[in-house]
């Protein structure tokens, strides 16, 4: 089965109209909270009838951000247009966004305009039959998917979907866990678990297993108007740092994402133990050496590469890979250089914020990161 898709956040700092609601019909409406650990990254109501979906999200990282949606639906149930428009929180509902995005969809492709002050640029994507439109964690935009998967047979559905910001559709799948609950895989995001009621409606959303760690809850009232008031930006969520050190005579580079533990367990829960992980966030951690190393115990030539690790409870593994400049769910086990086994110890301090570094010696060094109360090392020489 199949559904048209195209993906729209869309900001507006005002409550959705009363009236405007009253002229759709609406069939239903909702709220959801989004966390990433204990604080709130995302806050959104919708109203839908069977023509059209509206809806606001309020994004709180890097800076409080309206996004405002309307999707459009003809009487075959499928999109025939969508719209963003994004705003600062206390920008007027009157005045020009700073981004608009507006989607025409006319069989199989559809146009994007897109509009930053005075440059408007356009194009035309391929798009499959039934492309359905989603707005990045807004899941009043991603329940058309829930909704479908409901009325299907087997209570699976495959659709694509056409977010903003993207060159062509990505693939979507939704596929039934017992009597209430799905599973929601994306080509690009991976995949999620959500509970559900009887007519596919989203309760929750449990996207830890995916890169992005986020949870999600309706709520019965959401006061979007205080919210958007007491907003404050939470900057980037896992910002990118870099690591310059002169050792031993050789010149070394890490480049890394630093997430936070924000009140939750790290390894063995958020990090799971004796899987690879990207060791930070977001894209590859990258390393760089102009010399050769002995990094414990294996040589290492210089030039640029991957680190991973895997953590475990007895003990880590520090992998070198030759594959560079992809992202953090990328691994390819054939292209490692060396595994080599860390040291482990116990901090009696938590570090909320996760630190690589690497302590300098008279002939090399030691590589460290260090995390909640878990640091791990290895030693190298430069050759």
């Amino acid at each position: 089965m199949t559904s048209r898709v195209s993906l729209c956040v869309l900001a507006a700092a005002v409550i959705l109209p009363a009236a405007t609601a009253r002229a759709q019909a609406p069939v239903d409406s909702g709220a959801f909270v989004t966390r990433l650990g204990r604080d709130t990254v995302y806050v959104e109501r919708y109203v839908r009838s069977r023509q059209r979906l509206i809806g606001d999200q309020l994004a709180l990282s890097p800076r409080p951000t309206i996004f405002h949606y309307v999707i459009d639906y003809g009487s075959d149930g499928l999109a025939d247009s969508a719209r963003l428009d994004v705003r600062p929180p206390r920008a007027a509902a009157s005045a020009e966004p700073e981004l608009s995005t507006r989607i025409a969809f006319d069989g199989d492709s559809a146009t994007i305009v897109q509009r930053r002050g005075d440059s408007a640029r356009s194009r035309r994507v391929a798009i499959s039959a039934g492309t359905v439109p989603l707005v990045y964690f807004s899941w009043g935009t991603y329940e058309q998917l829930t909704r479908t998967a409901r009325r299907a047979d087997d209570g699976a559905v495959e659709l694509a979907g056409l977010p903003f910001g993207v060159s062509r559709p990505i693939a979507q799948a939704v596929r039934p866990i017992g009597a209430d609950s799905v599973t929601i895989t994306s080509s690009q995001f991976g995949t999620f678990r959500a509970r559900v009621d009887p007519t596919g409606r989203l309760l929750a959303v449990d996207a830890r297993g995916t890169t992005d760690k986020y949870v999600a809850h309706r709520v019965r009232h959401l006061d979007f108007a205080a919210r958007v008031r007491a907003a404050h930006g939470l900057g980037q969520l896992s910002p990118r740092d870099t690591v310059r050190f002169a050792a031993g005579g050789a010149h070394l580079l890490v480049d890394y994402g630093r997430p936070s533990m924000r009140g939750r367990a790290i390894f063995g829960a958020l990090v799971p133990f004796g899987e690879v992980w990207r060791t930070g966030a977001n894209a590859a951690t990258q390393f760089a050496t102009d010399r050769e190393l002995e990094l414990g115990g294996s040589r290492v030539p210089a030039g640029t590469y991957t680190l991973w690790t895997i953590p475990d409870s007895s003990g880590w593994t520090l992998i070198v890979n030759a594959q560079t400049g992809q992202w953090g769910t990328e691994y390819h086990a054939d292209r490692d250089v060396v595994r080599v086994p860390m040291r482990v110890t116990t901090l009696r301090g938590g570090v909320e914020r996760f630190t690589m570094s690497i302590v300098p010696g008279p002939r090399g060094g030691l590589l460290r990161m260090a995390w909640d109360h878990t640091r791990a090392s290895v030693p190298f020489t430069v050759k």
